[in-house]
């Protein structure tokens, strides 16, 4: 079974296990997969959609592998029981719904050994979330498939986990400015008064976006991205320069300057000017 990029780094994150349940499992390749390489004895391949559902029974009876894989039909983890399995898969849904899969079944979810998710967008807001309430990131990859980036991680619940607080889907990169421990000495995230973030304010929100692990481990393939974003984000920032000032434009001017900050400070981390 060829994955492709993207699903190969995901399934390199999954530790062997006896039972897995794959969330949103599409064809059912990633979990044919899992069984064939033998990471997992046994797959639960569920997905909210009858159509790629009935694809995925139909290539799982193709491999023959029926004995080992069970579909489901299931929003999110609500056709799991609590114990099933010894944690799941979650590749390829925006971050939002990613957590909010988490945060409905959090009662299953606390007791799970290890959780693999390739969240689609709003990275920070995931990693935001997942340090609030209190899960460990174990590891993080990036791919690179057919022009775009993945960003994947695996987690477990921590010691301290604590999920009380619902999904902000709300939130803005900056809402927690001063709220880190880092920075609320400062003038909201500012070191001199001067509209700048801190030396510790750009490592913060640089984490966030980009994931700590590949950062500081100068993962080639984040640099290729944040230096593909910065040169986005500049761009961004010139069309802004030339427009009629009005307090949106102001607003949005400040923010694409603390991104580029945030970037610019990214690559000085690669010795990239």
């Amino acid at each position: 079974m060829d994955l492709g990029k993207r699903l190969s780094k995901v399934a390199s994150l999954i530790l062997p296990a006896e039972t897995l349940a794959d969330v949103g499992c599409d064809h059912g390749y990633l979990s044919i997969y899992l069984v064939e390489k033998e990471l997992c004895r046994r797959v639960i391949a569920m997905d909210v959609n009858k159509g790629p559902l009935q694809k995925a029974r139909e290539n799982i009876h193709k491999y023959g592998y029926d004995e080992y894989i069970e579909t489901r039909l299931s929003n999110g983890l609500n056709q799991l029981k609590k114990g099933e399995a010894e944690g799941y898969v979650c590749a390829g849904m925006g971050g939002p719904l990613a957590l909010q899969i988490l945060w409905n079944d959090r009662d299953k979810v606390s007791a799970m050994r290890q959780i693999i998710l390739q969240p689609q967008s709003e990275l920070w807001l995931v990693r935001r979330t997942l340090k609030q309430w209190g899960f460990v990131v174990e590891q993080e990859e990036i791919e690179y498939e057919d022009g775009k980036y993945y960003f994947m991680m695996r987690i477990r619940p921590g010691a301290d986990l604590c999920m009380d607080v619902p999904v902000n889907e709300d939130a803005t990169l900056f809402d927690d400015i001063g709220g880190c421990d880092a920075m609320k000495a400062g003038d909201k995230a500012t070191a001199d008064g001067n509209g700048r973030m801190s030396e510790e304010g750009l490592k913060h929100y640089a984490y966030e976006l980009f994931a700590k692990e590949p950062l500081d481990n100068k993962n080639a393939l984040l640099c290729e991205f944040i230096r593909k974003e910065e040169e986005r984000l500049s761009k961004i920032y010139d069309s802004l320069c030339v427009q009629e000032e009005s307090d949106k434009c102001r607003a949005r001017k400040e923010t694409v300057e603390k991104e580029l900050a945030i970037h610019r400070w990214a690559l000085s981390q690669f010795g990239v000017e």
